[in-house]
């Protein structure tokens, strides 16, 4: 069951109908995950992307006294069937007291912010490329090129939505997790971790990955409430996503709003044009990261190594361009193009 609410407060939830009901095997709230559980890892500390301390963003199995998105898990139920279980949680009672949402990823300070410790809901600061150095190439621009750019948040969308199987062996005192995921290891640690368990207790089997584009390599909560729901009711437990939770409560990829630069300076060689170009990566807040912003749209094509190229080099050979790129370390890397990819742009900047 979860939250059609991006941000609330949960004042009280009454599942005493839905425990009561025929079929029902379990059901498990907020206070009971807490109860058995600890939340699940934070993946990356913000701590090692510039943050001065770490954020206690660590993600409870079920939501225990706010939601903070839409779908937020908040009461798990065991049923005899997956119909009956969806029936059942409409017997699932919660009061929510709505809190102000945040919907736009640029990051400002509230009244209310999502988590206490992130008052600007600003989770790190992610930075690349030399800044001085970029600074000072501006300053000698002859032309300078913006463009404000707005990628909106990326839903992975696979075809075969996320499942999971909890097995539990009275015998060995062992449990069996069947899922999906992108990499058993790393999973088995997160939930171990969160249970309470010697690694050795819990076996992670990934079969069939199918598409996940990213989404799969995390531990999930419902990996721990099938884990938890077996280990209970002594029978498998089985949960399936339906189309609905995947757009809803699959990790997303992160929206971005950026303002590019480009700095250019023309020179001709021998009757042909060829161009100097440096980028400054600029700095952009969203609510997840403030992340370094791409090179501007029109240029993107010269950038093969634009995430950490600060100055640019193209030169004309023929009909094609040679371009040569020398990231903050000195590397330098070297790629062509056709010239005929780069009249237009000569049109647009000049």
């Amino acid at each position: 069951m979860r939250s059609p609410y991006p941000h609330a407060r949960i004042r009280t939830i009454d599942a005493s109908a839905a425990r009561s009901a025929p079929g029902v095997l379990a059901v498990l709230t907020g206070e009971d995950g807490a109860r058995l559980a600890k939340p699940l890892a934070y993946v990356i500390p913000p701590a090692a992307y510039g943050r001065a301390a770490s954020l206690p963003v660590d993600r409870p199995i079920l939501a225990v006294d706010r939601v903070r998105h839409v779908a937020d898990g908040v009461a798990f139920i065991v049923a005899e069937t997956a119909q009956l279980a969806h029936a059942t949680a409409e017997l699932v009672k919660v009061d929510y007291e709505r809190l102000p949402e945040h919907l736009e990823p640029l990051a400002r300070p509230s009244g209310v912010p999502i988590w206490v410790g992130a008052p600007d809901n600003v989770a790190f600061d992610w930075q690349f490329g030399g800044r001085q150095l970029c600074l000072e190439l501006f300053g000698q621009a002859t032309h300078i090129v913006r463009i404000s750019l707005s990628i909106p948040r990326v839903i992975p969308n696979p075809i075969e939505p996320r499942a999971a199987i909890g097995l539990y062996d009275p015998h060995t005192d062992k449990l069996t997790l069947v899922s999906d995921p992108q990499g058993v290891h790393f999973v088995r640690g997160v939930l171990t971790r969160a249970l309470g368990l010697p690694e050795h207790k819990l076996r992670v089997i990934s079969p069939y990955v199918g598409g996940a584009f990213g989404s799969n390599i995390y531990a999930y909560p419902e990996h721990a409430l099938v884990l938890l729901a077996t280990s209970m009711v002594g029978r498998p437990v089985r949960w399936t996503s339906t189309r609905t939770e995947a757009f809803l409560s699959d990790t997303q990829k992160r929206p971005a709003a950026s303002t590019p630069a480009s700095k250019t300076a023309t020179r001709r060689k021998k009757g042909v044009g060829a161009m100097d170009q440096k980028t400054r990566p600029r700095k952009q807040r969203t609510a997840q990261t403030r992340r370094r912003a791409p090179a501007c749209q029109p240029i993107v094509a010269l950038m093969r190594y634009g995430e950490r190229t600060v100055g640019v080099i193209a030169e004309a050979s023929g009909q094609r361009v040679i371009i040569e790129s020398v990231d903050e370390a000195g590397r330098t890397f070297r790629s062509a193009v056709k010239w005929a990819s780069l009249t237009s742009l000569d049109e647009q900047l000049f």
